[in-house]
């Protein structure tokens, strides 16, 4: 991957070099307006069904199924695990891993590691089993929601949940939502919100 500049404008009017990408970069704004942008499965639901709303339902199957592991870095890790797309894009998960895409999952890890850090997250304190493991589960309830036509099992459960408990009309969310549950983590583990986040109440 080159090492030349690689310029790209945010929605809150800045620019940036992804090949030098900052925590100075990093806006709460940006990321919860592209989120909302962002259609998941590469846009084939029958309804508009975007990465933010996904980014949050992870988050509820979590607060749903490991209460006893609640805490500011495994909760922010779950809004905040596919806010890379917001900088480089969204590429389906079977492209990821191939061996050709190994330039796409590097950059992924770095940019996703600098917004970790911007908003305060401890990426070592983070359970990332159990986030994973939410982030399957919702590609399984959403697979009901979209997908429950496919023959086979092309989505599976891994974490034993009562459906009728998530109806799709109850997870469309909105950018108000998902930037209220990011404040609501530093107030609730009484967390120092970063001035970027404090901008938006201003």
């Amino acid at each position: 991957m080159t090492n030349d500049p690689i310029f790209m404008a945010t929605v809150s009017n800045n620019i940036i070099d992804l090949n030098d990408f900052k925590e100075s970069d990093v806006k709460l704004y940006d990321i919860a307006r592209v989120l909302d942008h962002i259609n998941r499965y590469n846009g084939h639901t029958k309804d508009c069904y975007s990465v933010l709303e996904h980014s949050l339902l992870v988050g509820v199957i979590f607060t749903d199924n490991f209460m006893s592991e609640l805490s500011f870095d495994n909760m922010m890790a779950c809004f905040l695990h596919d806010a890379a797309e917001v900088y480089i894009g969204d590429v389906i998960s079977p492209m990821k891993v191939m061996d050709d895409f190994k330039f796409f999952r590097d950059l992924d890890d770095r940019i996703s590691g600098i917004i970790y850090k911007a908003f305060g997250v401890d990426v070592d304190k983070v359970n990332w089993e159990l986030v994973k493991l939410c982030d399957k589960q919702a590609c399984y309830i959403e697979s009901t929601w979209f997908f429950k036509d496919l023959p086979g099992e092309f989505f599976y459960s891994v974490i034993d949940t009562n459906l009728e408990e998530y109806s799709q009309d109850c997870f469309y969310s909105s950018i108000y939502d998902y930037t209220a549950a990011i404040k609501l983590m530093y107030k609730k583990f009484d967390k120092e919100m970063p001035e970027f986040i404090k901008e938006l109440e201003e």
